[in-house]
């Protein structure tokens, strides 16, 4: 599968999905090659096909980690860095699959029909959450490394659901569900069991994210022509909009020490990165540029964002200081490079 380098803006509401699953594979992931912290995972078609690399923090040590079998995208480490998940179309249509922290044993987690996207862990690293497309829904499905134990978190079997999100303990997930009317964001337990309608809106509420001290989501909807982000406490009360009206404000992902969150807009005229108090004051554009910035993606100390940007001329990967200082081009060739969404774990634990 082809995959088209656009502005990012357009990929965040790309996932339309849906899928009856069986599994398959099993196999020993374990890498037999320590990987190192600081160090960052992402795409690239830069040897002809989409590859996974991996790339120190400083610039070294380029690798690739799945050489010669077909086009592999959104990669992202478990939570203990010896695997990662990604998908990839090397069998034919895109499957899930893990593999060690070197590339090692790849192992295929699903087959199934449909587009299999956008994998990522369970903060316990038991399970993998990926998005599943077919006959026009999205639904969003939770596998057992050893490829059993599919569920679908769903409030409804013909509602479309995607994007979740995990509490920090990992005892809750958050996702929106379209239905008639509108849209819900859902809570459900970690085994999916127990769902509950967490809050409403007449318009979609994607993407989620839990602030890492677990009391609060951030979501986006659309108010009359523009895309806003609220804020709401993780009980479901007291919403609070922290962006108005003056473009479209998408994907806002919190830091990891729960002060700040950062997000993109095209307020400006293009996508670029802001970042703002989670009480929506101080906001201010930290990358003040021409070009299309984003995704993003926080360090897990919180000192330093990893973002897409195509100001040279092609997608590359950058890293800038958490104030938008410390402009690094990590990457430099020019072929094309991406990483998955905000809630890809493309930083090394």
């Amino acid at each position: 599968m082809k995959v088209r380098q656009t502005n990012y803006f357009y990929i965040a509401f790309a996932f339309l999905i849906i899928a009856s699953l069986t599994a398959c594979g099993q196999g020993s992931i374990l890498s037999t090659k320590v990987r190192q912290p600081g160090e960052l995972i992402f795409s690239s078609n830069r040897g002809g096909s989409w590859d996974i690399y991996t790339i120190n923090a400083d610039g070294s040590d380029l690798t690739d980690l799945t050489p010669n079998h077909g086009d592999n995208h959104s990669p992202s480490w478990s939570p203990d860095g010896k695997r990662f998940t990604f998908y990839s179309t090397r069998n034919g249509s895109p499957q899930i699959y893990i593999a060690g922290a070197d590339g090692a044993n790849p192992v295929q987690l699903t087959n199934l029909p449909g587009e299999n996207l956008s994998p990522f862990w369970s903060p316990d690293g038991k399970y993998i959450i990926f998005a599943s497309i077919q006959n026009n829904l999205t639904k969003t499905y939770r596998i057992k490394l050893d490829g059993t134990v599919l569920s679908t978190l769903t409030a409804d079997p013909n509602d479309s659901n995607w994007f979740p999100a995990w509490s920090p303990d990992g005892d809750r997930l958050a996702f929106p569900s379209s239905s008639s009317g509108g849209y819900y964001i859902y809570t459900s337990t970690a085994d999916g069991k127990t769902v509950e309608p967490f809050t409403y809106s007449a318009n979609i509420v994607s993407p989620i994210d839990w602030s890492p001290d677990g009391k609060q989501i951030t979501y986006i909807e659309k108010l009359n022509t523009h895309w806003v982000i609220n804020v709401i406490k993780s009980d479901g009360s007291k919403k609070v909009r922290l962006t108005n009206e003056l473009g479209d404000d998408i994907d806002p992902y919190w830091s990891p020490d729960s002060k700040k969150i950062a997000f993109i807009s095209n307020r400006d005229g293009n996508s670029e990165i802001y970042i703002m108090n989670p009480d929506g004051t101080q906001q201010a554009n930290l990358t003040n540029n021409l070009a299309n910035d984003g995704p993003f993606s926080w360090s897990p100390d919180g000192k330093q964002i990893a973002f897409v940007s195509n100001r040279d001329g092609n997608s590359e990967i950058y890293l800038m200081n958490a104030d938008g200082t410390g402009l690094t081009n990590l990457t430099q060739n020019p072929a094309e490079d991406n990483f998955g969404a905000g809630f890809s774990t493309i930083w090394k634990p």
